[in-house]
């Protein structure tokens, strides 16, 4: 069985899709000078409770995903997008409840005739 069955199997997935931040990103000076649109996608796998509650108790907050985002992009600037979604990845995977992470970054401003530059990666939690 893949780590990806097995996932599937044993875990809840729970997304955020084209979340939409501004921050300084790029290359070139001239590109970190004005704040640019990024939207991030992620993907957390979590254990299945055996029974489900309509209780928070019971699953992930997604909520804490947004706030890693928010925290990580205000921190500092970046001249990679790779740079970033590793740094996000990495404080989401700190939750040991966290089995694995998709995330993929969009800029959509930065080559024209497209939807965006993307780059997307996924991470098992080592803890």
């Amino acid at each position: 069985m893949s780590v990806l069955e097995n996932l599937t199997l044993t875990c809840r997935k729970l997304s955020i899709i084209d979340y939409e931040v501004s921050l300084s990103i790029g290359v070139t000076p001239l590109e970190r000078s004005v704040a640019q649109p990024v939207r991030i996608s992620v993907d957390v796998w979590v254990p299945a409770p055996a029974a489900l509650s309509d209780s928070l108790s019971s699953t992930y907050d997604y909520t804490k995903i947004t706030r890693v985002i928010d925290e990580t992009v205000t921190a500092r600037s970046f001249c990679l997008q790779e740079t970033l979604i590793e740094l996000v990845a990495g404080k989401i995977l700190a939750d040991s409840s966290v089995r694995a992470i998709r995330i993929r970054s969009c800029k959509p401003k930065a080559i024209d005739k497209c939807a965006g530059a993307a780059v997307e990666i996924f991470l098992l939690n080592k803890n």
